[in-house]
């Protein structure tokens, strides 16, 4: 049969073991002309003399080949740069290692319907995650194969488990195999959200789901086009599909990095009849299946992601592109699709169809972050370490809260809170909602502050910030309360009732110097961070209605510690608790001493004892130092 003979030849050539050395690909291979039919078409007389026009049963293209794609995070094996170039040594070891392992194990286990294995890209975890790498892989049957006789994704992920966990593999390939998911299936049955377990009882739950795919067509600027760019295996076209699918992958991962899959080019084509030097690129960006379409990205938000990080100069993606030339082509959603890409420029802006964003601006006091010249060049690494974290805690709040209609956060500047507090930093940046966004979905100014505040006074997130919850402004804002007329000024913050004990305690240990009278001074700024950074863990410890500390002055006697303790309103710690902890953090702090029996809190004169000295003590290693030092020659 033809179709015996087209799968002899594939199952070969596709055998890791053969000495052939032939790479093809399998859907290509045809039967032009046979002397026999296949028994579903009529007999076909042998043609004489033989034409170029293949007979009926040979012209019917092979059916097209079934696909599982799967991703998996190594155990073992460390992500690098290397890993993103198919050039590079490391990447050809690795992907050998991997294909050999999967097809070996595939064939032993499906052996009349595997076909082979395909590497689709090494990326690091995102989040990050000790270094380490996953893969994306496609596991390949034969087309012929009826829907019935495919593996099951639970069977097709358990079978790739072991064959990366094999203990010969070399290196080791060992997987987590709570990792393993299967991407895209072309079987209606569950799809594993995680790697199945080794016992039957195990079975996924999910509902397969096929993947969102949005088909963009871009403009490439400067890419001269060539009919290499129309053959998959030239070098001219494997170049250019790595710098449009890296371009791809990274913007679209960064932004979506729970609901994105990977992105897929369809071809190259010249741009057009005035331009035939430029070419077309058209390509797919691919949504994970189980995505609800509440969460997909409106049209007009995968233009414009798009179009603003490859015009942005600081990335490394290496293209150039007509903005106006993005275009979607085909989506799972139901906006209006966008044949405009966002303007680069105002004049441009008043021409797309696209509706301006919304965008809150907001001011922000950090409480504990020093400022400094660095923090004006947005070059600097103290900058950028500084943007992203605000950004990261930007984001993650208002997407959380509003995942429909919130687009980004942008930072705009840093600057000295004050005059009075110049050694901490103010910050002001924007939270930009769709321009697609109804007024009646816009959060409240109210709204906006409160969900910043409660998400960064919140002892469980991970933003690193810590803020004057006081402090929070929005400067601009497309909406206006209830209460307040449309304006461009500050809308008064909306914050959780805070108490504040004023505690003052003094350290005998230490001379004073005027220049702890000034906030500028490095000794001032030195000295409230000690007392800062050894004391808020203390007291977020042992108290969880904790907010925040802040160092108010220093005066002479030796040095007088005048602080404040922020507690919610919910739960206010009494003098006699806070002293206990206080006196118990006095063993442990370095650079500054406690003395229990001069302390204040709230105007209220404690009698606690010091762990750590007393005014008598204190008076005898002054009377000792004295003595010693008149002593010494």
């Amino acid at each position: 049969m033809n179709s015996a003979v087209i799968k002899d030849f594939v199952l070969a050539v596709n055998n890791s073991n053969n000495a052939f050395n032939l790479n093809i690909n399998s859907t290509s291979v045809k039967i032009l002309e046979s002397p026999v039919t296949d028994p579903t078409t009529a007999p076909t007389p042998r043609p004489a003399p033989p034409t170029t026009t293949p007979s009926t049963a040979t012209t019917t293209p092979a059916a097209p080949e079934h696909t599982y794609i799967l991703s998996a995070e190594f155990k073992e094996v460390a992500f690098s740069p290397a890993l993103t170039d198919s050039n590079s040594d490391e990447y050809k070891s690795l992907e050998k290692a991997a294909l050999n392992a999967c097809k070996k194990k595939y064939r032993s286990k499906f052996q009349n319907t595997f076909s082979h294995c395909i590497l689709k890209n090494f990326s690091a975890l995102n989040p990050p995650q000790d270094n380490k790498a996953q893969a994306t892989v496609g596991v390949v049957f034969h087309g012929t194969t009826a829907i019935a006789d495919l593996p099951q994704n639970d069977v097709v992920a358990q079978t790739l488990v072991e064959a990366l966990s094999n203990s010969t593999n070399s290196p080791n390939l060992s997987i987590n195999s709570a990792s393993v998911k299967v991407l895209e299936s072309p079987v209606p049955n569950l799809i594993t959200t995680e790697a199945p377990a080794t016992t039957p009882a195990a079975t996924a739950t999910n509902t397969a789901a096929s993947v969102h795919r949005y088909v963009l067509d871009i403009q490439l600027i400067g890419e001269a086009f060539s009919p290499a760019l129309t053959k998959t295996s030239s070098k001219e076209y494997k170049a250019l599909e790595k710098r449009i699918l890296n371009a791809c992958g990274n913007i679209y991962r960064k932004t979506y990095p729970k609901t994105f899959s990977h992105c897929l080019l369809n071809k190259f084509s010249a741009s057009n009849v005035t331009r035939v030097t430029e070419t077309q690129a058209n390509f797919e960006a691919v949504f994970h299946g189980n995505t609800s379409q509440v969460e997909l990205p409106m049209n007009s938000v995968v233009i414009k992601d798009f179009v603003l990080a490859v015009n942005n100069s600081n990335n490394a993606f290496n293209l150039s592109i007509n903005p106006d030339s993005v275009k979607i082509l085909t989506s799972p959603v139901t906006d209006p699709i966008t044949t405009e890409a966002p303007a680069t420029t105002p004049a441009a802006a008043a021409t797309n169809t696209a509706a301006p964003d919304y965008r809150y601006v907001l001011d922000i006091q950090l409480i504990g972050q020093a400022f400094s010249p660095a923090l004006t060049n947005t070059s600097s690494k103290e900058y950028k370490a500084l943007e992203k974290r605000i950004l990261n805690a930007c984001g993650e709040i208002y997407r959380t809260k509003y995942p429909r209609t919130f687009s980004h956060c942008l930072l705009n500047k840093f600057s000295a809170s004050n005059v009075t507090r110049a050694f901490e930093t103010r910050a002001n940046f924007e939270a930009v909602f769709h321009g697609n966004t109804s007024h009646a979905e816009l959060p409240m100014n109210s709204a906006v502050i409160k969900d910043f505040v409660l998400a960064v006074s919140n002892s469980n997130n991970a933003y690193n910030l810590s803020i004057n919850p006081d402090s929070v402004k929005i400067l601009e804002s497309p909406v206006a309360d209830p209460t307040t007329a449309p304006t461009a000024r500050p809308v008064a913050p909306i914050t959780e009732a805070l108490v504040i004990k004023r505690v003052i305690f003094s350290s005998l240990l230490t001379d004073f110097t005027s220049d702890l009278l000034n906030p500028s001074s490095t000794a001032y700024i030195n000295r409230a961070a000690k007392i800062k950074e050894q004391l808020t863990p203390v007291f977020k410890r042992e108290f969880p209605s904790f907010k925040f500390l802040e160092v108010k002055s220093f005066s002479n006697g030796s040095i007088v510690n005048n602080m404040d303790l922020s507690f919610s309103s919910t739960s206010v710690p009494n003098n006699n608790q806070i002293v206990q902890v206080l006196m118990s953090a006095a063993a442990s702090v370095i650079g500054f001493d406690i003395e229990g029996s001069l302390l204040d809190l709230n105007g209220i004169h404690s009698s606690g004892v010091s762990p750590i000295t007393s005014p008598i003590t204190a008076s005898f290693l002054v009377l000792l130092s004295w003595l010693l030092s008149s002593q010494w020659p």
